[in-house]
């Protein structure tokens, strides 16, 4: 639920988010982060982000890249997360 909240409340301070050539409405790309995140779907998850994004994890945790945030999400649903 952390996880969820934090992204969250990123998403509400812009009216839009830009992915790719595509404007998004936050709403949008929180049901799709979501989705994503409650079918444990780690590529589906990394490609919300651009090649070159920059994620902060709790606990200071930098994951430079897609495939960086890929990696993550495969280790964390492996570990048996929620």
């Amino acid at each position: 639920m952390y996880k969820l909240t934090t992204l969250l409340a990123a998403l509400s301070m812009a009216p839009l988010t830009v992915l790719g050539a595509e404007a998004v409405e936050p709403q949008d790309l929180a049901d799709q982060w979501t989705a994503a995140y409650n079918a444990h779907n780690p590529a589906e998850l990394a490609g919300l982000y651009e090649e070159n994004a920059i994620a902060i994890r709790h606990g200071n945790l930098v994951l430079r890249g897609r495939q960086a945030i890929h990696d993550y999400w495969v280790d964390d649903f492996r570990e048996g997360n929620p």
